[in-house]
């Protein structure tokens, strides 16, 4: 019946994912954050794989090493997971797939609600620190998103107790108490008791020190007590002591008023001094006010007179500027009277200096009429003379000609020879900076950036090796064609060609020891053996192989030994397109080859690790290189002979080209000296015509001057008008002597006014000074009596601010009330009294004896410390009995429901092991407190879960570890732990990976059943459990998925027509139903 129920719910899922994309669960059997599907790209062994486990339990197997724990890797990182939790690879590049630069993983979750799945996409690469970039639902985010969507669907990748990998199974068993109950915290409900767990222990490491202090202070306070009721006796004699000193300093208390009373009466009297200056200085100013009236009466006239002053003083200086002024025009006119004398003086010498001009140049014209008829005459010739030179002249220029057609012509010559040169230097300084480009190459590798430092700390050193460094092998190897390359670096790898070989063993310490700084390899050479080349057969030939690795390139034989010897260079094929996969596989069968290289790709075969003399062959594309550099393909010593024998041919013609450039300058040195006979053929033909020329021209030019000499000697008119003009002179200068006659006699009168008035202003001025210094006089006393007054009234202020002071001294002392008034009527009224009496009671004090005078200080000592550790003690008590009560609040909480929870765990885990024929209980054990029934104080670090286990009927149950028990025992019962969590886990799923590989037939079928049975019952999480066999004959339900992993050329295909049958079956199913 049971088993029908089982095909009719089977049925009922098929017919709902029908249609969904999930195989044959419906979306709605999944709980919320169980995995749907896992793609993986380039993943590990995977190079594209979809997995869509069930909603129950999932059993993924096959064989070793073909990829199983691949999709536990997958779902770990995928979802944001740390590699450490995996205990494989330490950083997320490694899990790329060999021979390939990046991979991804999406993983398709349930989501919250059906219908809206979250599909988060991880893609990374094998370089630049393996980065990721994340995708959940198509949009871009970052890792903490994701970890944030994990949280919020309680996934528990770094809890053993829900998420158990290949590599971390064992670390399960070796879980202590404690840490077994902190995973199974973790594991069960939403981990709020974990939280609480640690909220605990927070809080009671919290308290831990609060409570050693209280115990402190208590002891010290019971201590305090019992020292200080041994002092009482003696502190009783100090009492009447002290009571002596204390009348003494009430006495005391008086002082300080009396003082306050002498210190008021001196501030009195200084204040009727001040009332008395100030009496004085308002006199004073009465005085002042009189005589400044009188002073005010003076002044007014005197500023009338001060006024005149100026209207006269301004008179008297407008006088004085018409006077200058008649001055100055008189003067101005006597010296236009002599400038008119100096005039006619030197006109009439002008004149005759003129005469004697025009005799001069009438002479010199006479001269040059003569010098016309003494001219030189042209010889007769000279016409044929000038015609030979110019025939002479164009036969040189045509010779000329000729010489620079030919010193153009070499030039044309050289020109190819020159770029021949140039072009075999560009080509040798190419194949010389190879070395230079290859070193630039390594150093943008992000691990060999100091590779430049250490080629040159090599070139520095090299007279101090005993042999030969060399290195890196990049710049020892010449690869002229760039597939070679590509094959070259893809076999060797950056950290090989960064390599340095040291051929002298006692090199080997220093070069090593310094290249560790830069993290180079070092290789030693350790044998003279010569590299032998490695051969190809004719019968491989044929089938496509061309030559061996080793043959790709030049290099020195110690560097192709030591790459053979690590890398074996002579047993790696390289191809060409006739060579295919077949070739290659027969290649590894016959053991000739361990790579095989050709334009397709490279084949690589991977020997079993299962079985020996079997293998699997890989095939990897050619990544491009990005090391090797384009090299010169001629050899350095070929290109040097070349280039010395176009320098000797350059040298040749350089040689004619300059015998034809002296050839060429000789030829225009004779054309410029028949140049220069014919210029000066031309200057004696034209010599007598530009000489006349000359002549008539110097005597049209002394013409000309002399009748402007002719002009100058006649004075006549320029006497005429200097006798006019000072007759105008006279006229003007008797006009301003009558004018300045009239200024002095104004000037005189006003500056006899003037003086008038300077008289009375002097007068009044000695009034005014007199009346000021009376002034002055009562001012200075005024001044005198207000410093007097300043001064008084600042003694005032001191003397009340010495009161002031001295009265809140005495009221700080003692408030003067009724009482106190009176008590201070019975003292003496004197300072000199009062301290007479407190020094008599201060004596009779000290006449009481004491034989231990630090009693009462250690009394009281004591009394103050119990008094502050009373007030701290009660507070740190308050303080703790609150943080207690807060603990308890918390544990209330806690630990009933734990106790419930694993109750629970412990039935279901004692059932598990009942269905097997064993026995098994789980405990809650606490700290083993006595104060706490059942031991459960407050110690939670203490707080554990214990296992114990029987697997045999004569003997007791024991406490799981990892030395009793046998591998299979740890692995039952940690399955069936895992098992009895499974109700009771929030996590969306579970995973464990080869968990049956160390139990026998009986248990495994045992625990395998019990498996099927927690996963049928409906609302349980996704559980997957991996494995790389089963035992025939199990039973399984509808609510288990296998899902077999294979890997090999054919899987896809298969996989491919499996999926279409199932698909078929699927939809032929649904039409019966439906029917």
């Amino acid at each position: 019946m049971a088993r029908a129920d089982d095909d009719e719910r089977g049925r009922k899922r098929r017919r709902e994912s029908a249609g969904d994309g999930f195989g044959v669960r419906a979306e709605r059997e999944y709980v919320p954050g169980a995995v749907m599907r896992v793609r993986m790209k380039n993943f590990m062994t995977h190079g594209d794989v979809t997995f869509e486990p069930g909603p129950r339990l999932n059993v993924v197997v096959g064989p070793n090493g073909v990829g199983k724990s691949a999709f536990v890797c997958a779902v770990c990182v995928g979802l944001g997971g740390s590699t450490k939790l995996l205990g494989r690879a330490g950083s997320i590049q490694d899990f790329v797939k060999r021979g390939t630069e990046s991979a991804w993983t999406e993983i398709t979750l349930r989501g919250r609600e059906v219908g809206k799945p979250i599909v988060i996409r991880r893609d990374f690469k094998n370089r630049d620190g393996g980065a990721s970039r994340w995708k959940m639902n198509g949009v871009e985010v970052k890792h903490e998103d994701v970890q944030r969507e994990m949280k919020a669907l309680n996934m528990q990748l770094d809890n053993l107790c829900s998420f158990l990998p290949q590599d971390r199974v064992s670390a399960f068993s070796m879980l202590n108490p404690q840490e077994l109950l902190q995973e199974t915290e973790k594991a069960i409900g939403n981990a709020e008791m974990y939280k609480q767990h640690e909220q605990l222990k927070e809080m009671k490491g919290g308290i831990e020190g609060l409570e050693r202090s209280v115990d402190q202070k208590t002891a010290r306070l019971e201590k305090l007590k019992r020292e200080n009721e041994h002092l009482e006796r003696d502190v009783q004699r100090f009492q009447e002591r002290e009571a002596l000193i204390a009348d003494a300093d009430k006495m005391g208390t008086k002082i300080p008023w009396l003082k306050y009373n002498k210190a008021y009466e001196s501030m009195a009297h200084i204040k009727n001094g001040y009332d008395a200056i100030k009496t004085k200085c308002s006199d004073e100013k009465q005085k002042h006010n009189v005589l400044f009236a009188e002073y005010q009466r003076i002044e007014g006239p005197f500023k009338e007179i001060t006024a005149e002053i100026e209207q006269s003083r301004r008179a008297v200086k407008a006088e004085k500027m018409k006077l200058e002024k008649a001055e100055a025009q008189t003067n101005k006119l006597a010296g236009e009277h002599n400038n008119f004398k100096r005039q006619l003086f030197e006109a009439r010498k002008d004149a005759k200096a003129a005469k004697t001009k025009v005799e001069n140049r009438r002479a010199v014209i006479a001269k040059l009429e003569a010098s016309k008829d003494q001219l030189p005459e042209v010889p007769a010739d000279i016409d044929e003379r000038r015609e030979a030179l110019k025939r002479a002249a164009n036969e040189k220029q045509r010779e000329i000609v000729y010489a620079d057609e030919a010193l153009q012509n070499a030039n044309m010559a050289k020109r190819p020879i020159q770029q021949k040169c140039q072009s075999l230097k560009a080509q040798k300084e190419a194949v010389e900076s190879v070395r230079d480009q290859k070193l630039e190459s390594l150093s943008k590798h992000p691990n060999f950036r100091q590779i430049k430092e250490a080629d040159a700390w090599v070139r520095e050193h090299k007279p101090t090796f005993h042999g030969e460094v060399l290195g890196p092998l990049l710049a020892e190897m010449e690869v002229s064609d760039h597939t070679h390359q590509n094959y070259i670096e893809q076999h060797l790898g950056p950290h090989v060609l960064a390599t340095y070989i040291v051929t002298d063993e006692r090199d080997e310490r220093a070069v090593s020891e310094h290249m560790k700084r830069f993290r180079i390899n070092v290789w030693t050479r350790r044998s003279s053996e010569q590299h032998v080349p490695g051969v190809v057969s004719p019968e491989l030939r044929q089938s496509g192989v061309m030559t061996t690795l080793d043959n790709l390139f030049k290099a020195k034989s110690v560097v192709k030994q030591a790459l053979n010897d690590t890398h074996q260079i002579c047993k790696v094929y390289v191809g060409d397109n006739r060579l295919d996969s077949t070739t290659a596989e027969q290649l590894f069968h016959r053991n000739l080859a361990t790579q095989v290289y050709c334009p397709k790709g490279v084949y690589v075969a991977r020997k079993s690790r299962y079985a020996s003399g079997t293998f699997t062959m890989i095939q990897n594309d050619i990544r491009q290189n990005r090391l090797f550099v384009r090299e010169s393909s001629g050899n350095i010593e070929e290109l040097k002979k070349k280039l010395d024998e176009a320098m000797r041919e350059l040298e040749a013609s350089e040689q004619k080209v300059i015998r034809l450039q002296q050839d060429s300058h000789e030829k225009k040195q004779k054309a410029q000296e028949i140049s220069r006979q014919r210029q000066a053929l031309n200057s004696m033909a034209q010599e007598p015509e530009q000489r006349r020329r000359q002549i008539e021209s110097r005597i049209a030019q002394n013409k000309a001057l002399m009748a402007e000499d002719e002009k100058a000697a006649d004075v006549s008119t320029l006497e005429r008008k200097i006798a006019k003009d000072q007759e105008d002179n006279d006229k003007e200068r008797i006009r301003w002597a009558i004018q300045m006659c009239d200024a002095v006699e104004a000037e005189h009168a006003a500056s006899k006014e003037l003086t008038l008035k300077l008289l009375q202003s002097m007068e009044k001025r000695v009034q005014m000074e007199e009346t000021e210094s009376r002034l002055r006089d009562i001012e200075t006393r005024i001044e005198s009596l207000k410093a007097q007054r300043q001064e008084i009234k600042d003694k005032f202020a001191t003397a009340k601010n010495k009161c002031l002071v001295l009265k809140g001294e005495a009221e700080s002392v003692v408030t003067l009330t009724d009482e106190v008034h009176k008590m201070f009527e019975e003292w003496p009224d004197t300072v000199e009294e009062l301290e007479f009496e407190i020094q008599n009671l201060r004596e009779q004090a000290d006449a009481i004896l004491c034989h231990n005078p630090t009693v009462l200080d250690e009394f009281n000592k004591r009394r103050a410390e119990m008094t502050s550790l009373t007030r701290t003690l009660e507070s740190e008590k308050e303080e703790l009995a609150m943080k207690q009560k807060g603990i308890d609040d918390v544990k209330r909480q806690w630990l009933p429901q734990l106790k419930e929870k694993i109750q629970k765990i412990s039935d279901e885990f004692q059932s598990n092991f009942a269905r097997i024929g064993c026995a098994g209980q789980v405990t809650l054990a606490g700290d083993g407190s006595r104060e706490h029934d059942g031991g459960f104080g407050d110690d939670f670090r203490e707080y554990s879960l214990e296992i114990r286990v029987k697997f045999r009927p004569n003997e007791d149950m024991h406490l799981l570890d990892a030395h009793r028990q046998s591998g299979g025992e740890r692995s039952v019962t940690t399955m069936l732990y895992m098992i009895a969590l499974q109700a009771h886990t929030s996590a969306p799923f579970r995973v464990v990976d080869e968990i049956n590989q160390g139990m026998d037939a009986r248990n495994e079928r045992k625990v395998f059943k019990r498996m099927v049975e927690a996963a049928s019952i409906p609302g349980t999480p996704q559980c997957f459990v991996v494995t790389p066999k089963l035992l025939t004959q199990l039973e399984y339900s509808e609510d288990c998925t296998v899902m077999c992993i294979f890997n090999g050329p054919y899987v896809h295909e298969m996989a491919t027509k499996w999926t279409e049958m199932q698909r078929a079956f699927n939809g032929v199913e649904q039409q019966a139903l439906l029917a």
